[in-house]
């Protein structure tokens, strides 16, 4: 929520060249929809990498249970 504020009154203190109310109000909005897409992007990658990450662990733990170096209490 601070990440889109902080980028709504950035875009508001850099008006476009046509400074009429809509003019400034289109530029806030288009420069918050960058942000917000580009904060989604970040987003998704994480958890693409969170879930990789799990998923070799499950990997790990299959490889020790087919090679019976885990026991059942583990």
């Amino acid at each position: 929520c601070e990440m889109v504020r902080g980028r709504w009154l950035e875009a508001v203190a850099s008006p476009p060249r046509v400074f009429c109310a809509v003019d400034v109000w289109h530029h806030s909005a288009k420069l918050s929809r960058q942000a917000m897409k580009g904060w989604g992007t970040n987003l998704g990658a994480e958890l693409r990498a969170r879930k990789g990450a799990l998923l070799d662990q499950i990997k790990v733990l299959d490889g020790l249970a087919d090679g019976h170096d885990l026991s059942p209490d583990d």
